[in-house]
């Protein structure tokens, strides 16, 4: 007999909530169903929902990639065909843009010059008449757009290129010289015999010179101006910089080091030198030698301004094989501190003082000098540990601190001066890894046993479950002797750190509370990260790191729509979901996915059910027609495609099929031409069956 009206089962509602990232170790009933299993390029929002994530691109100071637009010219019909890849240029205007596209009665251009291709102009290449423009009437659908606006980028991405030389960019570093930014890159030469210097440039990258120094003795009458003469006998070179290393930074009666062009029309010899504009006067030890740069460190800066003005901002870099260095833009200073060896490793701005780390040994320079470290303040801390990082914190009227990351402790330095110092042993066992010490709200960090931030490690001690990241433990199992280096992004309010294997891991937190990590896999390598203090002239949240690969490129992050030209292959998979019955068949009916974004996406969705029990009849694929309304693809085994065209915000209904207790979906993405995009929610349609016996 049919069943009567009342009899009919009730549908029910499931709203998952994306939320929580990836967790690994939770048992599956008591984690929640829109917690993470697997996932990959995808990061946890602020706002909820999961984020397909930005790509990177080449970088050089050119056209960005990612800026590139495409304009259409088209014809009533071709008078010749041109192909891909020629000029086409405009017979009055004389307009040119490159082909990227050949349509019917149309090219799509990029790389537009001199001025605009107009309507009812003859068109050509080289000699050939391609036709006459006409008003445009051919439209194009979201993905033609986003391969157009792909293919335009492939244009300009040809065009940069690397810092001449061998190896990885082993540095890379940001400053606002004279209101405009600076990017700058330190590579191995091409022999691999030094350390040469670029500064991005709308050419690309522009060597810059490191000039010379020459030691000296007995300042005296009045202070050396930077870009006067310096006479020694009859040869004379230009004053660049002076570096004064005791008598608490004063020249007058002092000691240290001139930054000095090439001398001409001979090298100096010791002896009195004469200063052309300040009337000084000072002893010169002998010979001038160039500034060189020894290969194979990792550099990492700070930024600094121990001199008042906004044009005394300067960077400040170590790398573990050279000096320690002041650099600004143009002037690249090294500090001699009398260690031996004068290597050191990590740098720190703080208290009005310069700190640089050798292996357990903390030493800072005078207060306000950054080149004095004999006297006028200068100290030097034993710490017991090798250090692995410098972190100054925020204080109040009286001092703020330093945080001393070590390999197997964690100190803070108090203390407004030299002459107050006081370093606190803040924790032993909990330490943190080399170039993973960071600032956002507060101190965080890389240990062995995960991400840590300075209150957990206050309140819970050596511990795994005082990490962030315990929650994903089998992962920093497997990763945490592959770190490489770490940054953050003060905009997503993400802590990233990066391993050698081309994995990192996003780790999002919002007022200090925990929203969740989710890990990335790059195509390339990051081998050193920009200085994250470095601010730009327009407040954007730029990071650029050097790629590992021996291709040598400058990447800047979130950029475009790939992975400087390749595939973004993302996905995430959800927890089991029991519906809040878990011993309860239940027969799924539908979906509907919130999607947000703005561009076009094509997205590939998928499900499983019953723990993927091969006793249930797991779904059969079913190709749903991709140009009707939420048309969709679930399967378990074999995943096809959804065409999302990009509004704001989108529930995409989808049919589910199938019985059983749990459900399990997965939403993934490809393609070089897909922007990012937030899944924030799942709403799952199903009726109660009956109990599971």
């Amino acid at each position: 007999m049919p069943m009567s009206p009342s009899s009919t089962p009730k549908v029910l509602y499931d709203h998952v909530k994306l939320r929580g990232g990836l967790d690994l170790v939770t048992p599956t009933l008591d984690l929640s169903s829109g917690a993470l299993r697997d996932s990959q390029n995808f990061e946890v929002s602020t706002t909820g929902g999961y984020t397909r994530i930005f790509g990177y691109e080449r970088f050089d100071g050119r056209a960005k990639p990612s800026d590139a637009t495409w304009v259409v010219v088209q014809f009533t019909a071709f008078t010749n065909t041109p192909t891909v890849g020629q000029t086409l240029t405009d017979n009055t205007t004389g307009a040119t843009g490159q082909i990227i596209a050949v349509g019917s009665n149309y090219v799509i251009l990029t790389k537009i010059a001199v001025a605009t291709h107009t309507v009812g102009n003859v068109q050509r290449v080289g000699g050939t008449t391609i036709g006459t423009m006409v008003a445009q009437t051919v439209t194009f659908s979201a993905l033609e757009q986003a391969t157009f606006r792909g293919l335009a980028a492939e244009v300009y991405r040809a065009l940069i290129t690397a810092p001449t030389g061998s190896g990885p960019a082993r540095g890379v570093a940001t400053l606002i010289v004279s209101g405009v930014d600076k990017t700058y890159a330190f590579r191995n030469n091409a022999g691999g015999t030094a350390v040469d210097v670029w500064v991005a440039s709308a050419s690309g990258w522009t060597a810059v010179p490191l000039f010379r120094e020459v030691s000296f003795t007995a300042g005296a009458i009045a202070t050396p101006i930077e870009g006067e003469v310096i006479t020694r006998g009859a040869n004379t070179a230009t004053v660049k910089r002076v570096l004064v290393t005791n008598n608490g930074g004063a020249f007058v009666g002092g000691a240290g080091r001139i930054i000095i062009t090439t001398p001409a029309p001979g090298e100096f010899v010791a002896g009195a030198a004469t200063f052309g504009t300040s009337g000084a006067t000072a002893t010169i030890s002998g010979a001038s030698t160039a500034i060189t740069l020894a290969p194979g460190g990792k550099f990492e800066f700070v930024q600094g301004n121990f001199f008042g003005q906004a044009s005394g901002l300067r960077l400040y870099g170590a790398d573990g094989v050279n000096r320690g260095f002041e650099f600004d833009g143009t002037i690249l200073a090294p500090i001699t501190t009398a260690t031996t060896p004068d290597t050191p490793k990590h740098v720190a701005v703080h208290g009005n003082h310069l700190f640089f780390s050798f292996q357990s040994s903390l030493i800072n320079s005078g207060t306000g000098t950054p080149y004095v470290y004999s006297g006028g303040g200068a100290t030097e801390i034993a710490t017991g540990d090798e250090i692995t990082g410098l972190l100054p914190q925020p204080g109040n009227q009286e001092g703020g601190a330093l945080v001393i990351y070590g390999k197997q402790q964690t100190s803070i330095l108090y203390g407004a001066t030299s002459a107050t110092w006081k370093m606190v042993t803040y924790n032993l066992g909990t330490g943190a890894t080399h170039y993973t010490a960071q600032n956002m709200s507060e101190g965080y960090a890389f240990d062995p046993s995960g991400v840590i931030n300075l209150r957990a490690v206050q309140e819970f001690g050596n511990f795994t479950h005082s990490t962030l990241t315990q929650p994903i433990l089998p992962f920093i199992i497997a990763k945490r002797s592959l770190v490489s280096n770490s940054t953050v992004n003060r905009t997503k309010s993400q802590y990233r750190v990066f391993f050698s294997d081309k994995t990192a891991l996003y780790v999002t937190l919002v007022n200090r509370k925990y929203l969740g990590s989710a890990p990335q896999l790059f195509a390339d390598g990051v081998y050193a990260t920009s200085n994250p203090d470095g601010t730009r002239v327009n407040g954007d949240d730029d990071v650029f790191f050097g790629s590992a690969e021996s291709t040598g490129y400058v990447m800047q992050m979130e950029r475009g729509s790939s992975f400087d030209g390749i595939a973004i292959e993302a996905y995430i998979e959800t927890n089991w979901n029991t519906c809040n019955s878990p011993r309860t068949l239940k027969r799924f009916r539908k979906a509907a996915i919130e999607v947000q974004g703005t561009d076009y996406v094509s997205l590939t969705f998928g499900y499983a059910l019953g723990y993927n029990n091969q006793a249930i009849a797991q779904p059969v694929g079913r190709v749903y027609d991709a140009s009707s309304a939420g048309s969709a693809f679930w399967d378990n085994g074999t995943w096809d495609t959804f065409v999302w065209d990009g509004s704001s915000l989108s529930p995409t209904e989808v049919e589910l099929k199938g019985t059983a207790e749990v459900i399990r979906t997965r939403i993934s993405s490809g393609t070089a031409i897909i922007y990012p995009y937030t899944v924030n929610s799942e709403l799952i349609h199903y009726t109660h069956r009956r109990g599971m016996r």
